[in-house]
């Protein structure tokens, strides 16, 4: 959807600055993101512990009958959680509400970064391709 998330590690300000500058230079990018953290790269055991909550949550929408999981596309840094995604803004709430409740062991942060969609283009786009 033309939208960057940048998330990882960098050394130092300038370095973020740079990556996001890079990033907005290319074609196609309609928006970035920005949430590039200082300091050093995450431990494997961090990034294990992210893999986990991913699954966790991963789970959690899935079970969650009223959501299209699908829909949702997830990304985990350092217990931070991305929820990203097209998604009626009815449909990012009952989402964000669902993880940011959610007893996951090691959760720090939920973040949105949905584009919305209005009902009637959720119309638009589930209607059957006219042959």
């Amino acid at each position: 959807n033309r939208m960057v998330l940048l998330t990882g590690e960098v050394g130092n300000e300038s370095e973020k600055a740079l990556v996001e500058r890079f990033v907005k230079g290319q074609d196609n990018v309609k928006s970035v993101i920005n949430d590039l953290s200082i300091g050093p790269v995450s431990s494997l055991t961090q990034r294990a512990k992210d893999s986990v909550i991913n699954g966790q949550i991963r789970s959690l929408l899935i079970q969650a009958k009223d959501v299209h999981s699908s829909a949702v596309y997830i990304v985990v840094e350092r217990g931070i959680v991305y929820l990203m995604g097209r998604l009626t803004e009815q449909e990012a709430k009952r989402v964000t509400d669902l993880v940011s409740t959610s007893q996951v062991s090691g959760l720090e942060k939920v973040v949105r970064v949905f584009e919305l969609l209005s009902e009637e283009d959720l119309r638009r786009l589930s209607a059957p391709a006219k042959r």
